[in-house]
């Protein structure tokens, strides 16, 4: 990519991190560059996979509180496999890898009994060698888990408006109160309590689209004392999207985005030097088959 290029995605995705719903000529003024550059790259990065603006529920609102990681290793080619495991209700990340297996899932469960099912339903799908399963017990780090919530009564146009927002989270207001059935001002007023209340947040997610821009990698780590206090400075890094303290194989995930291999490589031998990091394990992510936005962490 030329450095232009790069000047001006950086310049721009750190705009819509500060006000992700500012509009194109806010943006300009923001970065410097004439709206028109910044309109047609902002629907260029969307259209291509690079770039998702998008609300995220906060989990406080979900039924579902229980949360792993489930790692398969494939006996045949992945495809077909894939596209089974997209399929699966409770699954709201599919993933092909590069690593020790082929394909990580993230799920959402309301028991460990629903998991325990969900396990066995996996490991019968033709094409499944083995599984492994990591179980969330903290988040540390992430987009909104972590965040303050406040406890707000929703009612179904809420619902309605944090699924168009989950779908695209730069929707106008006008879209907005027909995807609703509210009037423009009145969609505004019900958003801004959403938000101000930390029900949802609009987030903005670099994604390896068509133009390559970002790798995804994750490490399980296992650690020499207690997750909180060995993770505390690798959260910090601003490569680090989650933090995840685990019980299973791992004592903790991290998942970072790198601009490029050689970033991804800077950051992880940064955390592999960690004094209280015993030993870390890495795994690429290739081919995202399905990634529902809108239930992230």
């Amino acid at each position: 990519m030329p450095d232009s290029q790069a000047r001006l995605d950086e310049a721009l995705v750190a705009a819509l991190r500060d006000e992700p719903r500012a509009t194109v000529l806010a943006l300009a003024r923001r970065t410097g560059f004439p709206r028109a550059v910044i309109a047609a790259r902002l629907r260029q990065l969307q259209e291509s996979g690079d770039l998702h603006v998008v609300a995220a529920r906060h989990p406080a609102y979900d039924d579902r509180p229980v949360i792993a990681a489930i790692a398969i290793t494939a006996d045949s080619p992945i495809d077909p496999l894939l596209e089974r495991l997209r399929a699966v209700e409770e699954a709201v990340l599919v993933s092909a890898v590069i690593g020790a297996f082929d394909i990580t899932m993230e799920v959402r469960l309301r028991t460990h009994d629903e998991l325990a099912r969900l396990t066995a339903r996996i490991r019968a799908i033709p094409g499944v060698a083995s599984l492994s399963t990591l179980l969330y017990a903290r988040v540390l780090k992430s987009y909104v888990h972590h965040l303050p919530v406040q406890r707000i009564e929703l009612d179904e146009r809420d619902g309605r408006l944090i699924r168009a927002l989950g779908r695209d989270g730069r929707m106008s207001w006008q879209e907005l109160a027909v995807e609703a059935g509210l009037s423009p001002s009145a969609a505004r007023t019900r958003v801004h309590r959403i938000l101000d209340a930390g029900a949802a947040r609009i987030v903005v997610m670099e994604r390896g689209g068509r133009f390559g821009r970002v790798l995804g990698v994750t490490a399980g780590l296992n650690l020499a004392e207690e997750a909180d206090a060995a993770l505390q400075g690798i959260r910090e890094a601003p490569e680090v999207e989650f933090v995840v303290s685990t019980i299973g194989r791992f004592d903790a995930i991290v998942h970072l985005k790198a601009r490029g291999a050689e970033g991804a490589h800077a950051c992880l031998e940064r955390i592999r030097a960690h004094p209280r990091i015993a030993r870390a394990e890495t795994w690429t992510h290739l081919v995202p088959v399905k990634e529902q936005f809108s239930e992230i962490l």
